[in-house]
């Protein structure tokens, strides 16, 4: 069983797809699972010593160049068992947490042309993140040899398009919410 949570779950799974150094798995990390899982990198090598220490990971040394090494983590047999048996089990749900939504639901003590600057640039960000799930879902249209995993990727990407939109139509219907909160405290002043 793992000790470090739901941590050690995205490593092991990360490690899954193949053999990486701790900065390839920060940078994979970030590139596909970082759009829907934050994870704490301070907490990566931690992470990986237990793992190592639980016997669901090993390390390896790659030989760089003229003297410099590189540590690589590989999935053991056992790490992989942990994974699986990690994955069939039911989701813990999770309250939301989402400091924008905390803010509109004590907004009445602002201006709503405050908020509505806050949650302009809350669909901004969003447009970006869109923008970036776009690409790679054009990237993965033209690959011309599919990984294995590329259908669960998929179904991520897909997720995460769907909710992107949606909270772009969200922001759109608040700001017209809050628009009308502003013109009606305009009118009785």
């Amino acid at each position: 069983m793992v000790k470090t949570r739901t941590t050690g779950y995205a490593v092991l799974g990360l490690l899954s797809i193949g053999p990486m150094s701790g900065y390839d798995m920060k940078k994979f990390a970030e590139e596909s699972i970082g759009h829907f899982w934050s994870e704490s990198y301070g907490q990566l090598y931690p992470t990986l010593k237990d793992l190592e220490s639980e016997g669901l990971i090993e390390i390896q040394s790659e030989q760089r160049g003229a003297g410099a090494n590189r540590k690589l983590f590989r999935l053991t047999a056992a790490g992989l068992d942990e994974l699986r048996s990690w994955i069939v089990r039911p989701v813990r749900q999770r309250p939301v947490r989402d400091e924008l939504l905390l803010k509109l639901f004590f907004g009445r003590h602002v201006e709503a042309s405050d908020l509505r600057s806050i949650v302009e640039r809350a669909r901004g960000v969003q447009e970006r993140a869109l923008a970036d799930l776009r690409h790679a879902e054009k990237e993965a249209a033209e690959r011309t040899q599919e990984p294995p995993d590329s259908p669960y990727w998929m179904m991520t990407l897909r997720f995460g398009l769907v909710m992107g939109n949606a909270y772009l139509q969200w922001c759109d219907e608040i700001l017209d919410q809050l628009h009308d909160l502003d013109r009606i405290r305009t009118e009785e002043e």
